[in-house]
């Protein structure tokens, strides 16, 4: 059964490794790059069946390569949001400053 497990979590660590290869090929990011490349390397390693810690070690070390990713991702596209959301189309300008003369007006 210890044999079973860790010949499945060697499977499992070697198809997280190609995926987040993918992942950092796509992003073109470095830090996942080497991530990547040192779980292969370590799933790899001919001595034997990797260091569960050092696994354990380096995705978490992904793990939180990649949240920083997303949140620095996601504040650029709210920054993105504000910025062409702040200021009403062109179009529309006319037709909001006849509403608020209008407005003034009846009251």
């Amino acid at each position: 059964a210890g044999e079973e497990l860790a010949a499945r979590m060697e499977e499992i660590s070697r198809e997280i490794g190609e995926g987040l290869g993918d992942i950092a090929r796509g992003l073109d990011d470095a830090d996942l790059k080497e991530l990547s490349g040192a779980l292969m390397e370590a799933v790899a390693g001919g001595e034997g069946r990797p260091n569960p810690l050092r696994l354990d070690s380096m995705l978490s070390a992904a793990n939180r390569s990649l949240e920083q990713r997303l949140l620095a991702m996601e504040v650029e596209r709210r920054e993105r949001l504000s910025r062409h959301g702040s200021e009403p189309p062109e179009k529309y300008r006319s037709l909001v400053e006849e509403y608020f003369r209008n407005l003034s007006e009846t009251q």
